[in-house]
């Protein structure tokens, strides 16, 4: 797992949101990532934490990503992926993951 930050007013958009870094990931080490946040996703359900509910409602539809995929799971969700696994430089913005092979 890699962190990337991109430089000033150099980042990616897609649809109607700015991805300012990319985390790159492979497939194996993406699975972990995605039972980790959809971990997170039914605790907060159960413990009714409205925030992080509503905040990692989308992960849902991440789990059929392959190899090449550029996508952004959101702030929280990254922030909660860089803080698991230590991923140095983190800034709290919104970062792309790519998955690579």
């Amino acid at each position: 797992m890699k962190l990337t930050n991109h430089n000033k007013n150099n980042h990616y958009t897609i649809d109607t949101f700015s991805i300012w870094g990319t985390i790159e990931i492979n497939q194996k080490e993406y699975k972990k990532v995605y039972e980790f946040l959809m971990a997170k996703r039914d605790k907060a359900i159960i413990d009714v934490e409205t925030y992080m509910r509503d905040s990692l409602e989308n992960i849902k539809y991440f789990q059929n990503k392959t190899a090449g995929d550029l996508f952004s799971f959101g702030v929280l969700a990254t922030q909660l992926v860089a803080k698991k696994y230590g991923l140095k430089n983190y800034k709290k913005q919104n970062y792309g993951i790519k998955i690579i092979n």
